[in-house]
């Protein structure tokens, strides 16, 4: 009989069934092959280019660097950013888990989500929304604080998105989701009966959560911060928007003028700022996966009970809208600021709703530039990649789950191995490796197409493990019983029952590919346009109208995208 049920099937004959599954694996050797080649070239290219070049080895571009007068200011500045931000979305993130599951002002479903709003939405479309909210002169909330305010408390009405606080307020807000998603699961797994004793003898609700919840879950939440300070390092959109204006001195912004705005580019130094950084991160990450696999974590016991919620009384609400606030802050209030200023004739902070038209609109869609070409390879490259993503991730986690010991961890460790690496470090090794001969791809949406698969590899991997996760292994084996080979065993059994967690992962994979920005900043250019590099330039020209109006059709089709998958994906899980 069948996996599904039809006693009529033919059984494969044995000999059939041995040759599938072993072209099975060797699809999945490929694979494997290709990924490491993918990864592992453009960055061992890059490590050789430094120190070896014209036939010599070349330490001069190290000691200039680090004898340069702009090393310490950035060193400074980037670790300040990523430190106090890290520091600041590390408390939101745990007092947020702590509210939606250990409390009774969880929002259920919802709640879990909204602090994951940041990855549902382009970080770019983020920032500058927040630039149109928070610009110190025409800001609409700096206008409205200053008509307001402005002669009774002249700090507060002169808040300004250019300098540190603003900075450091979007990097928090870019890093609120990773440290939720680590310390949220923590919650859940761990056991309650501690608290509940806790509380029975008399501990206060904020003893209690010192003393027993957080000490409970420290494992996570110290690899938690590990992963703040990796993700914080590679964050590019907030302050390629910000840092600049505000004289904020950030490596990653650093190494990408070092490519594009210096003339002659500085190839040299930027490899040798990858080389530093990806070395920090490298270091860090180390410690981030044995904080997660040797940490001492509380015993495991399912889902804490009703009973067991801590009762917030009058505090119920206040928490509820906390929660709101970080919506409000990552999606709404940005949001609203790029649609009313892609409605808006000029960009004034005043008369907000006076004389709206859709002129940006018919420039963007009708008026022969730039944009459109970028909007239709952004799409077509997040839908193809985020398609090739998503079936190489369910290959290879299927193969991991059946696989020997030493050839799973070979396999889980390439499909993992990009996220210890930052997206610029990626692309300058693409550009360096695939931009110039033999291959000749600069500048075209294949290298762009490469370098998004290999940079989000890491989201598809673990997108794929949840939902392999759902296919248990009676049912593989009642298919290889049945003398199916592995790959009629992957497309008839293991793909139909994880596609609802696949269909979720491409979700977010085509929101991420199409709004990417700092690999879009490196390897696109005229020739083949992206949203993201041509965010940038219209965003240097000044030209804000159509920069909000670009925004807005990015933010929108991410939406839609979500939302339709959202809906598929509430479907094939009834």
């Amino acid at each position: 009989m069948s996996a599904y049920g039809n006693s009529s099937a033919v059984a494969v004959p044995p000999k059939i069934a041995r040759n599938q599954l072993q072209i099975f694996r060797s699809v999945v050797v490929i694979l494997v092959l290709l990924l490491l080649l993918l990864v592992l070239y453009p960055i061992g290219r890059m490590v050789l280019r430094s120190v070896y070049a014209d036939q010599a080895w070349q330490f001069a571009a190290f000691f200039d660097v680090l004898s340069s007068d702009w090393l310490p200011g950035v060193v400074a500045d980037t670790g300040i950013t990523v430190a106090v931000s890290g520091f600041c979305a590390l408390c939101i993130a745990s007092l947020f888990a702590w509210i939606n599951e250990r409390t009774d002002a969880s929002l259920g479903v919802f709640g879990n989500l909204i602090p994951l709003v940041p990855l549902l939405i382009p970080h770019v479309a983020i920032a500058i929304g927040w630039t149109f909210l928070l610009n110190e002169k025409v800001g609409f909330i700096s206008v409205a604080l200053d008509n307001l305010l402005g002669s009774w408390l002249p700090a507060v009405s002169s808040i300004n998105i250019y300098s540190w606080g603003g900075l450091i307020s979007l990097y928090t807000m870019f890093l609120v989701p990773y440290a939720y998603v680590i310390v949220a699961s923590a919650f859940k797994n761990v056991d309650p009966a501690l608290e509940e004793a806790s509380r029975v003898s008399g501990g206060s609700m904020w003893r209690t959560a010192t003393k027993i919840s957080l000490p409970s879950i420290a494992p996570a939440i110290i690899a938690a911060g590990l992963l703040l300070v990796i993700e914080g390092l590679s964050l590019y959109s907030a302050a390629v928007i910000i840092a600049p204006t505000a004289g904020i001195d950030i490596l990653s912004v650093r190494m990408v003028r070092m490519l594009t705005v210096t003339y002659p580019p500085d190839l040299a130094g930027s490899l040798v700022l990858g080389m530093m950084l990806m070395a920090v991160i490298l270091f860090i990450w180390v410690f981030q996966r044995k904080a997660l696999m040797g940490g001492n974590f509380a015993k495991v016991s399912g889902r804490a009970r009703a009973d067991s919620m801590v009762k917030l009384g009058a505090l119920r609400w206040p928490a509820r809208m906390l929660i709101l606030s970080y919506m409000m802050a990552a999606s709404i209030l940005p949001l609203a600021a790029l649609i009313l200023v892609s409605l808006q004739p000029y960009w004034t902070g005043t008369n907000i709703f006076a004389n709206l038209s859709f002129q940006h609109y018919e420039a963007l869609f009708w008026g022969g530039g730039s944009e459109i070409e970028a909007l239709r390879n952004s799409v077509l490259i997040g839908v193809v990649g985020a398609t090739m993503s998503m079936l190489v991730a369910a290959v290879l986690v299927i193969y991991i789950k059946s696989a020997k010991p030493v050839m799973s961890k070979v396999a889980d460790g390439v499909s993992k191995l990009p996220a210890a690496l930052p997206h610029v470090v990626i692309a300058i090794g693409f550009l360096l490796s695939f931009g110039a001969a033999p291959f000749h791809l600069s500048g075209t949406v294949m290298m762009l197409l490469m370098a998004y698969l290999v940079i989000y590899m890491p989201q598809a991997s673990i997108a794929a493990s949840v939902a392999g996760g759902q296919v248990g292994n009676d049912l593989t084996e009642a298919s290889a019983i049945c003398g199916a080979g592995g790959g009629r065993t992957f497309f008839r059994i293991s793909l139909p029952l994880m596609s609802p967690g696949l269909i979720a992962g491409w979700g977010l994979l085509f929101v991420l590919m199409a709004g990417e920005l700092t690999a879009a900043s490196i390897l696109a250019n005229a020739r083949a346009p992206v949203v993201g590099f041509v965010i940038l330039e219209i965003f240097e020209s000044g030209s804000y109208g159509t920069l909000a109006a670009l925004a807005s059709v990015v933010s929108l089709l991410s939406a839609v995208v979500i939302v339709c998958v959202g809906s598929v994906f509430v479907r094939r899980t009834q």
